[in-house]
């Protein structure tokens, strides 16, 4: 029997040991961070209040390989849900619940095998010419028998340490957008003179455009010559509306500029006002221009710009010449106005 006592000693040592490690233990893993950015708040808050927007810069979605997020229909504010699944961090969702604009974003967290909620908030203060924020994490109390292990694990340390994490990426992104950096593309904004064209617009299936540029590019640039007028710029592409992907249609038109408003029997003729625009160059295949879209709509987004058409994409490069396909450049401009008008 003496033999058997060894085993209970230290089995009773065991638990003292826990019993002590989770009095001394975190009662909760709530944590709060800051950091100083120097972007304008309605960049930083497009970023934050946007769930999809939220992976370029968590540390959680960077460092996990294995997590796969998805989203509801609602992109960003109030009502904007995400959920994920990880063999490493886990399943959850998030949901906005609270959102003002260019101040703050307030969410709540619920995990997957645990009960209750759990929120988190960033601010956005203005500090000078920079903003300050904040980003902290409340959730539920840990049971007494966790809170050892969090102690021993380091749990609160580590969630500190990715909250950390996701400012510094937030705060290296948002500086990179602030300067007209997005997606590797440098997005300016400029004052767009006064601009003319012939052109054919028609409603056509997003399958069908380079076709639609074939039947029409040519044929319009010989009903300009003809007309003893000379062209005042590349052949374009003029969208009225945006192209959504492969199935639907838009409304646009292919178009020659030239430098005077002409009429030429058979064509349509389009002016355009001088105005402050959005431009990029893009170097590529045509068919993939949408990532330099897909960045000035970011550019805009984050700065509350609305959009006014029409989207001009002009192909600077003649492709009979340049054979090389990364050289190809086409310069894609958006109008804009402020919602101050």
């Amino acid at each position: 029997m003496k033999y058997l006592k060894y085993p209970l000693f230290i089995l009773a040592g065991l638990i003292l040991i826990g019993v002590v490690l989770s009095f001394l233990g975190p009662k909760d893993l709530n944590v709060s961070e800051s950091i100083t950015i120097n972007a304008p708040a309605p960049v930083i808050f497009s970023m934050i209040n946007n769930l999809e927007e939220s992976v370029l810069w968590n540390a959680w979605s960077r460092q996990d390989s294995t997590m796969v997020s998805t989203y509801n229909n609602i992109k960003s504010g109030v009502g904007a849900s995400s959920s994920w699944k990880s063999d490493a961090s886990g399943n959850g969702t998030q949901t906005i619940t609270k959102s003002i604009p260019n101040q703050s974003v307030r969410s709540v967290l619920n995990f997957e095998g645990s009960e209750g909620d759990n929120f988190t908030e960033m601010n956005i203060r203005k500090s000078g010419t920079a903003h300050d924020i904040s980003w902290s994490f409340e959730g539920t109390p840990l049971p007494f028998w966790l809170r050892g292990y969090a102690m021993v694990s380091g749990m609160k340390k580590e969630m500190s340490t990715n909250y950390k994490t996701g400012l510094i990426n937030l705060k290296e992104l948002a500086e990179e957008r602030a300067s007209g950096s997005y997606d590797g593309y440098a997005i300016k904004e400029v004052d767009m003179p006064e601009r003319h064209f012939i052109m054919n617009r028609q409603e056509v299936e997003t399958a069908n455009i380079q076709q639609f540029y074939a039947t029409n590019l040519g044929a319009i640039f010989l009903k300009v010559q003809n007309a003893g007028q000379e062209m005042s710029g590349m052949p374009c592409g003029l969208f009225f509306k945006n192209i959504e992907g492969n199935g639907s249609t838009t409304d646009m038109a292919a178009g020659i500029p030239v430098a005077n408003p002409i009429s030429i029997e058979g064509s349509n003729s389009y002016s355009i006002s001088n105005r402050r625009a959005i431009t990029l160059d893009f170097y590529g295949d045509y068919n993939q221009t949408i990532t330099g879209h897909n960045a000035i709509r970011k550019y805009m987004k984050d700065r509350g710009y609305l959009q006014d058409p029409p989207i001009i994409e002009e192909y600077v490069t003649d492709p009979t010449v340049e054979k090389d396909v990364s050289k190809w450049l086409t310069k894609v401009t958006y109008y804009f106005s402020t919602k101050e008008g």
